[in-house]
């Protein structure tokens, strides 16, 4: 299984793949934390805001081919270095629409994200104080 995005922000971003929920909402517990041994693809975005994650099962068991993938955005938006040291990143998720999810290893429909303004807060963002940009 693979998946592809395009967007335009200023964060990192990471696909995990999780299981078990069929909407687009993101329970808690998933989007409190980041399993790294899920991920599939993280990049920085570029500095026009543009980001392309790729990623697929290939080095997974064969027994976790299944995924739903969900992007994992952390970012420092409307924060000075203070607040971003006591508060840490902010940190939201959304999960992929199942069809963007295809067989193989290369992806055959990209997902659009869009424009994203991160000014605002989303449902479930959360901040990060163990969150390393650098990693």
């Amino acid at each position: 299984m693979c998946v592809s995005l395009l967007s335009a922000l200023a964060a990192l971003f990471v696909v995990v793949p999780t299981f078990g929920s069929n909407d687009l909402d993101i329970p808690s517990n998933v989007a409190n934390r980041v399993d790294l041994s899920q991920l599939l693809d993280k990049k920085q975005t570029y500095i026009t805001g543009q980001f392309h994650l790729e990623g697929n099962t290939a080095s997974f068991p064969s027994t976790q081919t299944e995924i739903e993938p969900y992007v994992t955005f952390h970012h420092n938006c409307d924060m000075d270095e203070k607040q971003s040291a006591n508060l840490g990143y902010k940190r939201w998720a959304i999960r992929l629409p199942e069809e963007y999810v295809t067989l193989g290893t290369k992806p055959r429909k990209v997902y659009d994200f869009g424009r994203i303004n991160l000014q605002i807060e989303y449902p479930g963002e959360t901040h990060d104080k163990k969150f390393n940009f650098n990693e």
